[in-house]
């Protein structure tokens, strides 16, 4: 029962972490007294599975579609003028992960340490009801090195792997162009044929 309340009191956090991201928050909350607790069940969970676990699946990368909107584009572009370097980063959980809520909860606890969550894909209502199958992706915004914020959640349990990457630059808005008129060119008119004379005879 004391392990079901702390998982209820880390989904109330996570909840309200996603709400105020919704709204245009940090979604920063300070957590670090559930966060110890979910550690210390954590560990006792990994080592009863660890005897029984199966070697992972090797998993191929796929490219991510970002196709971020106006108010993404400008938290991003105000963060890098800023000096933040953008990340985009891909995590895999076990496949035996059962709360996979809680993993993605404390794993957003320790990057919002570190920087700010500017988009998941699956969007965070998605992460939050755990409709996804192992892999999420983050674009992450911070002034911290790419290792260090690779160690952050490589060292939350369940955690398989984590890729991790330099953003590629915002594709700028493509403008229609405009058509060319068309010129007009003066038709000629037909000449007229003479028409051919009868034969006499």
């Amino acid at each position: 029962s004391d392990w079901l309340d702390v998982l209820f009191e880390a989904l109330d956090h996570l909840e309200e972490m996603v709400q105020s991201i919704i709204d245009g928050g940090d979604g920063k909350r300070d957590i670090s007294e559930v966060s110890a607790k979910l550690d210390v069940n954590a560990a006792h969970e990994t080592a009863a599975s660890a005897e029984t676990a199966e070697p992972p699946a090797s998993k191929q990368q796929t490219s991510t579609e970002w196709n971020y909107d106006e108010f993404e584009r400008t938290v991003i572009e105000e963060a890098e003028e800023q000096g933040f370097s953008r990340y985009e980063i891909t995590v895999s959980l076990n496949e035996s992960c059962m709360l996979k809520a809680v993993r993605v909860y404390m794993i957003f606890e320790k990057l919002n340490e570190a920087g700010e969550v500017a988009k998941t894909i699956p969007a965070a209502e998605v992460l939050e009801t755990e409709d996804f199958g192992t892999d999420f992706q983050v674009c992450f915004l911070t002034k911290q090195p790419a290792e260090e914020i690779k160690e952050l959640i490589s060292g939350i349990s369940e955690v398989e792997n984590v890729e991790i990457s330099a953003g590629a630059p915002l594709k700028t808005a493509e403008k229609p162009q405009a058509a060319e008129p068309v010129k007009e060119t003066p038709v000629k008119k037909a000449e007229k044929q003479p028409k051919p004379q009868a034969k006499t005879e």
